[in-house]
């Protein structure tokens, strides 16, 4: 319930944003238990992720005692209702699936273990070339900045050259930008700055930030992404005088991603059915709305990657902006046709037979409105570019806000955290008998209690095609294929939670949003609804096929 002043007196919208019901404060009267959707203060944040980084077993403790307690089960207060529940977890069978083999420079092989691996003496597949580079360091008025971060830079360098990214030096001298207390004379500092790079042709710059604070990040990506076409890749300035051998390989492998590199390959064995040969482009979707933080204005975004091959190492997409709280994908076919046409591109002019799509952001309530809204504009962007038989589609949604958490029943079963192996896949016992859904915990935690990612299948051509899937086991081909693609998350040297290209998907998103806040502010928040409505924000031409948002 936002807060605003009538007069000298404070009221409270117990409405909607669109239509608003204002109450005296005085009046009202917060009932405990209700859900807290404004911004969390520091202390709250802190506090939030202490609790969620319990462990399993405490967890467990937690649900058994306090939990039945809280809910009355324990003390038979639900009998008044007819409800009887039972007093212990269920019990369900799983399975662990093997971790795909990866392949990398000079046909190095990796096997993970445990979800992870590293990249000591190792070269990336397939390494980015980049013809020039400089590094601008953003400094910040009044900030005790007493060491220069640039001779870092060098082993940054370095430890590119080392993993086969082909690059000279960077330019010397760098460059510097002074930013004081006005926002709006940073934004005009930095819009400069960026428009004499672009002069001088740079295709990248590293850029070393002051702070965490969001909008000089948010007005270089602007800056660089939209504007200038110029990819930049920022780094912390405390960061860089701490820096380490891993720290710059973690930096290494994005700069590769963000410059059309690939950071590791499934081995072919284990790209069955998706790997060389099989003609099947991998596609995620995702829409994000506004958070109570956010300005009145803003809209809701959408974006897409996909695959741009077999190898799935590259996820290119675009990033839309559409009307507020619209919850499909409002431009989809535009968006597919920009996919096809660059898998187009990169695959001799042939088009893929397979089109596998991730889609994140959605509710059960929602599957229709994916199948009615969303589908046919897939379908109708294939009709627009193939001539012959039409590509098989297979729409699968992604499920991370979900309550359900697997206790391992014997120790054999478990990691180091409690928590289950990784690759612990369940199809029986609390999946749904109306449809094909899986629970999948692909990554290995941490620490806390792993949140399984829950898969639903809601139309399918693929994998109960016997044409496009001669193995004739669906559940497993599926199972399989997703569990792999968890560990082709380029930026990381460890297995995701749930699929790739929806993670990146959301990714993209927040991307989005940072462009937009860019924009508003640029604009001195004299921005309106409509100016937002359909933009695909505007991307560089020079940018517009790379993984900007990594």
């Amino acid at each position: 319930m936002p807060l605003r002043r009538e007069g000298q007196m404070p009221v409270l919208n117990v409405g909607t944003l669109d239509r608003p019901v204002y109450l005296p404060a005085e009046l009202c009267e917060a009932l405990p238990g209700q859900p807290c959707t404004a911004e969390l203060g520091l202390i709250q944040r802190q506090n939030m992720i202490k609790f969620s980084c319990r462990r399993p077993p405490q967890n467990y403790d937690s649900i058994m005692t306090e939990g039945l307690n809280l809910m009355g089960i324990s003390g038979g207060h639900t009998k008044a209702v007819g409800i009887k529940p039972g007093k212990e977890m269920i019990t369900v069978p799983a399975r662990i699936l093997n971790p795909p083999n990866l392949l990398y420079g000079g046909r190095k092989t990796t096997n993970p273990r445990n979800g992870s691996w590293n990249l000591v003496n190792t070269k990336f597949a397939q390494c980015a070339s980049i013809s020039k580079w400089t590094v601008l360091w953003v400094r910040k008025r009044g900030m005790k900045q007493p060491d220069t971060p640039i001779p870092n830079i060098d082993g940054f360098y370095r430890k590119m050259r080392d993993h086969g990214l082909t690059l000279p030096p960077f330019d010397k001298p760098h460059h510097e930008v002074m930013l004081g207390l006005d926002d709006r004379e940073n934004r005009s500092l930095l819009k400069d700055k960026f428009k004499d790079l672009a002069n001088k042709s740079y295709p990248f710059l590293v850029v070393v930030l002051p702070t965490t604070e969001g909008k000089n990040f948010d007005y270089v990506k602007y800056a660089g992404d939209l504007k200038t076409g110029i990819l930049t890749h920022c780094i912390l300035y405390d960061k860089v005088l701490r820096s380490n051998e891993q720290y710059w390989s973690n930096n290494a492998m994005k700069v590769n991603l963000k410059m059309g590199g690939c950071n590791q390959l499934l081995q072919p064995a284990n790209a069955r059915f998706i790997g060389a040969g099989k003609s099947t482009m991998v596609v995620g979707l995702d829409v994000t709305h506004p958070s109570s933080a956010d300005p009145e204005v803003f809209p809701s975004v959408a974006s897409i990657v996909a695959s741009i091959d077999y190898r799935m190492g590259q996820w290119p997409g675009e990033v839309r902006a559409q009307m507020r709280r619209q919850e499909h994908v409002v431009h989809l076919k535009d968006m597919m046709l920009g996919r096809l046409h660059l898998w187009q591109k990169n695959n001799s002019g042939n088009l893929p037979q397979n089109i596998l799509v991730y889609r994140d952001g959605v509710s059960e309530g929602q599957y229709n409105m994916v199948l009615m809204e969303e589908l046919p504009k897939i379908q109708a962007a294939a009709k627009a570019v193939y001539r012959g038989p039409m590509p098989n589609i297979t729409i699968v949604v992604c499920g991370k806000r979900h309550n359900v958490r697997f206790y391992p029943t014997n120790a054999k079963d478990q990691d180091r955290t409690s928590n289950p192996l990784n690759g612990c896949v369940v199809d029986r016992g609390v999946t749904r008998p109306m449809y094909w859904d899986f629970y999948l915990q692909a990554q290995a935690p941490l620490q806390g209690s792993a949140r399984p990612a829950h898969y639903i299948v809601i139309h399918d051509e693929i994998f109960t095609n016997s044409k496009a899937n001669p193995d004739r086991k669906p559940v497993d081909v599926l199972q399989e294929v997703t569990h792999n693609i968890c560990y082709m998350m380029g930026r990381a040297t460890r297995s995701i939670s749930y699929s790739t290209p929806a993670f990146l998907a959301d990714k993209f998103c927040d991307r989005g949003r940072k462009y937009l806040l860019a924009i508003y502010h640029d604009n001195n928040q004299q921005v309106h609804s409509d100016k937002f409505e359909g933009d695909n924000l505007n991307i560089s031409r020079h940018c517009s096929n790379n993984m900007v948002y990594i």
